[in-house]
Parts: C-alpha cells; sequence; structure tokens
C-alpha cells in the first residue's frame, strides 16, 4: 500500500477508483486557486490518496465503506442546515424546520400576519414573514448543495 499526497488534478476525484489492478482512495481534497502570469485564475484540485495494488477485496470493503460515509455525512449535513438571512438572523433550516417554515409563511398569509414569534438558532425572536420565505429559500438552497444539485 502506498500513500501519495498532494496529487494536483484540474478535475475533481471519486471517492474510490479502480485502475486495472490498482484502487486509489480518496482521502482528502481541496481547491486551490491558480494565478497565472497575465492575472487569469482557474481552479485545481490537491488531492492526498491511498492507492492500494492487487486489492480487489480491499477496494470492495473500502467502496462500501466510503458509500456508507456519505450516506451518513449527508445525513447529518441535511439534519444541521441553519441559514442565515439578510437581516442576520439564523433559521433552522432542516428538513423539519423547512416544514414548519412552509406550514407558518401559509398561515401567515392566510390570517394576514406580518411578523411571528419563531425560534431561531439564537433564541425566541419576533420574525417577519419576509424573513421566514427567504430562511425557507435559503435552506432549500443549502439542501441543493448538500444533495449535489
Amino acid at each position: 500500500m502506498r500513500i501519495i499526497r498532494n496529487v494536483t488534478s484540474s478535475q475533481k476525484q471519486e471517492q474510490v477508483t479502480k485502475y486495472g489492478d490498482e484502487t486509489h482512495v480518496l482521502l482528502d481534497e481541496r481547491e486551490v486557486e491558480v494565478v497565472n502570469e497575465d492575472e487569469t485564475t482557474y481552479v485545481q484540485y490537491e488531492y492526498d490518496k491511498v492507492i492500494v495494488a492487487n486489492s480487489s477485496a480491499y477496494a470492495d470493503s473500502v467502496e462500501a465503506a466510503t458509500n456508507y460515509f456519505r450516506k451518513v455525512n449527508k445525513e447529518h449535513l441535511l439534519n444541521s442546515i441553519v441559514v442565515t438571512t439578510s437581516s442576520g438572523k439564523s433559521f433552522y433550516a432542516d428538513p423539519i424546520s423547512r416544514t414548519d417554515l412552509a406550514d407558518a409563511i401559509s398561515i401567515a398569509d392566510e390570517s394576514n400576519e406580518t411578523a411571528v414569534l419563531w425560534k431561531l438558532a439564537t433564541g425566541w425572536e419576533q420574525v417577519t414573514l419576509e424573513e421566514m420565505k427567504e430562511a425557507r429559500l435559503l435552506g432549500l438552497q443549502e439542501k441543493a448543495k448538500v444533495i449535489g444539485m
């Protein structure tokens, strides 16, 4: 087993990639902005990898573990979204909170309410209908980032 560090590439890498009898397992990824002499810039990626030779059984194990990690990590990220509106208020935006926001927006619209008391990430505060709508939109945008849209 070899460990390769700081591999650079212009393309994003897969978590686990098989090349013949070698398996490349991505450990870490960083975006690096490169500035040319003419001041133009481009993004390059830098990686830490483990490369394992003669590894079909090992590769299958790593691939299964990686897929499980992705699923658990995605679930954690989706359930811990907090967004900050342009007014500076931090709203919870996990799936349940987004549903609560949608319900509260509907009820506020139906009853002509313009502000309600809401539990923010920083505690209970009075928030406007517009702030709730912005928080719901920001929450959906964050969800899209997490799921890769």
